[in-house]
Protein backbone atom coordinates (compact mmCIF):
# COMPACT_ATOMS: atom_id res chain seq x y z
CA UNK A 1 0.00 0.00 0.00
CA UNK A 2 2.98 2.42 0.93
CA UNK A 3 4.98 1.95 -2.07
CA UNK A 4 1.58 1.90 -4.46
CA UNK A 5 1.00 5.58 -2.97
CA UNK A 6 4.63 5.82 -3.74
CA UNK A 7 4.51 5.36 -6.81
CA UNK A 8 1.62 7.59 -7.60
CA UNK A 9 3.39 10.18 -5.43
CA UNK A 10 6.23 10.26 -7.72
CA UNK A 11 4.25 9.52 -10.57
CA UNK A 12 2.54 12.83 -10.36
CA UNK A 13 5.32 14.59 -9.29
CA UNK A 14 7.58 13.55 -12.77
CA UNK A 15 4.02 14.15 -14.54
CA UNK A 16 4.01 17.94 -13.23
CA UNK A 17 7.42 19.20 -14.09
CA UNK A 18 6.96 17.78 -17.33
CA UNK A 19 3.81 19.97 -17.70
CA UNK A 20 5.46 22.78 -16.42
CA UNK A 21 8.69 22.93 -18.83
CA UNK A 22 6.72 24.78 -21.72
CA UNK A 23 5.67 27.69 -18.99
CA UNK A 24 9.86 28.48 -19.25
CA UNK A 25 9.33 29.00 -22.76
CA UNK A 26 9.34 32.62 -23.99
CA UNK A 27 6.45 34.20 -23.44
CA UNK A 28 5.63 36.86 -27.13
CA UNK A 29 3.70 40.09 -26.91
CA UNK A 30 2.44 41.62 -29.93
CA UNK A 31 3.40 44.75 -30.39
CA UNK A 32 3.99 47.57 -33.61
CA UNK A 33 2.98 46.05 -36.90
CA UNK A 34 4.53 46.49 -39.92
CA UNK A 35 3.14 48.64 -42.55
CA UNK A 36 4.24 47.55 -45.89
CA UNK A 37 3.31 45.27 -48.37
CA UNK A 38 4.22 42.40 -45.69
CA UNK A 39 2.14 40.87 -43.42
CA UNK A 40 4.43 41.33 -40.81
CA UNK A 41 3.97 41.54 -36.80
CA UNK A 42 6.68 42.84 -34.13
CA UNK A 43 6.74 41.24 -30.93
CA UNK A 44 8.59 41.37 -27.56
CA UNK A 45 9.70 38.32 -25.20
CA UNK A 46 8.55 39.63 -22.02
CA UNK A 47 10.30 36.86 -20.18
CA UNK A 48 13.92 38.05 -21.25
CA UNK A 49 13.35 41.93 -19.65
CA UNK A 50 16.22 43.04 -17.23
CA UNK A 51 17.62 45.83 -16.23
CA UNK A 52 21.01 47.44 -16.26
CA UNK A 53 20.93 51.11 -15.00
CA UNK A 54 18.67 53.24 -16.79
CA UNK A 55 18.22 50.57 -19.75
CA UNK A 56 15.46 48.50 -20.47
CA UNK A 57 17.25 45.02 -22.87
CA UNK A 58 14.45 42.38 -24.13
CA UNK A 59 14.37 40.02 -26.95
CA UNK A 60 12.51 41.08 -30.23
CA UNK A 61 11.13 39.41 -33.31
CA UNK A 62 9.49 39.76 -36.50
CA UNK A 63 6.40 36.97 -36.95
CA UNK A 64 5.16 36.67 -40.75
CA UNK A 65 1.20 36.89 -39.98
CA UNK A 66 0.54 34.60 -43.51
CA UNK A 67 2.92 31.71 -42.32
CA UNK A 68 3.12 32.18 -38.74
CA UNK A 69 7.23 31.78 -39.17
CA UNK A 70 8.68 33.40 -36.51
CA UNK A 71 12.38 35.18 -37.45
CA UNK A 72 15.51 34.71 -35.24
CA UNK A 73 14.90 37.46 -31.95
CA UNK A 74 17.65 40.21 -31.62
CA UNK A 75 18.41 42.44 -28.30
CA UNK A 76 16.75 45.53 -27.99
CA UNK A 77 17.18 48.42 -25.56
CA UNK A 78 14.83 51.56 -24.05
CA UNK A 79 15.52 54.67 -22.25
CA UNK A 80 13.02 55.35 -20.92
CA UNK A 81 14.18 58.88 -19.19
CA UNK A 82 16.02 59.61 -22.31
CA UNK A 83 13.45 58.68 -25.07
CA UNK A 84 15.52 56.06 -26.48
CA UNK A 85 15.33 52.63 -28.33
CA UNK A 86 18.48 50.87 -29.71
CA UNK A 87 17.85 47.61 -31.74
CA UNK A 88 21.07 45.69 -31.66
CA UNK A 89 20.90 42.81 -34.84
CA UNK A 90 22.80 39.82 -34.91
CA UNK A 91 25.05 40.81 -37.40
CA UNK A 92 26.66 43.56 -34.68
CA UNK A 93 24.70 46.52 -36.28
CA UNK A 94 22.56 49.31 -34.67
CA UNK A 95 19.65 51.58 -35.23
CA UNK A 96 18.99 53.94 -32.74
CA UNK A 97 15.43 56.46 -32.68
CA UNK A 98 15.57 59.61 -30.35
CA UNK A 99 12.21 60.12 -29.21
CA UNK A 100 11.36 64.03 -28.99
CA UNK A 101 8.02 66.19 -28.70
CA UNK A 102 6.38 62.42 -29.15
CA UNK A 103 7.45 62.03 -32.31
CA UNK A 104 10.59 59.55 -32.98
CA UNK A 105 13.69 60.13 -35.27
CA UNK A 106 16.67 58.32 -36.42
CA UNK A 107 19.90 60.26 -36.19
CA UNK A 108 22.66 60.52 -38.88
CA UNK A 109 26.00 61.86 -38.91
CA UNK A 110 27.95 63.30 -41.86
CA UNK A 111 31.01 61.12 -42.36
CA UNK A 112 33.33 64.18 -42.50
CA UNK A 113 32.11 66.04 -39.62
CA UNK A 114 30.41 63.43 -37.66
CA UNK A 115 29.59 66.69 -35.41
CA UNK A 116 27.09 67.77 -38.22
CA UNK A 117 24.47 65.39 -37.26
CA UNK A 118 21.29 65.65 -39.90
CA UNK A 119 17.96 64.31 -37.66
CA UNK A 120 15.10 62.32 -40.16
CA UNK A 121 11.69 61.72 -38.63
CA UNK A 122 9.98 58.07 -38.40
CA UNK A 123 6.50 58.61 -39.63
CA UNK A 124 3.87 56.26 -37.97
CA UNK A 125 3.16 54.15 -41.13
CA UNK A 126 7.19 53.81 -41.47
CA UNK A 127 8.38 50.02 -40.96
CA UNK A 128 11.27 51.31 -38.19
CA UNK A 129 8.24 53.22 -36.40
CA UNK A 130 8.42 51.48 -33.09
CA UNK A 131 5.87 53.86 -30.67
CA UNK A 132 3.83 50.00 -29.08
CA UNK A 133 6.81 48.60 -28.08
CA UNK A 134 8.25 51.87 -26.32
CA UNK A 135 5.06 52.18 -24.76
CA UNK A 136 4.37 49.00 -23.68
CA UNK A 137 8.17 48.95 -22.07
CA UNK A 138 8.18 51.60 -20.44
CA UNK A 139 4.75 51.87 -18.89
CA UNK A 140 4.68 47.95 -17.54
CA UNK A 141 8.43 47.64 -17.58
CA UNK A 142 10.23 50.64 -16.08
CA UNK A 143 11.43 50.95 -12.69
Amino acid sequence: MIRNSLRISIGALAASCVLAVPATAATWVDTDKISNSRNLQMQVDVDSINYKKNWIYFLQRVKNLEDMEAYKPYNVGINCSKGVLAEIFPNASEETQFRRNDKWFMDFANGNNPSDVISIEIKADDDKYREKTYSLICKKYKR
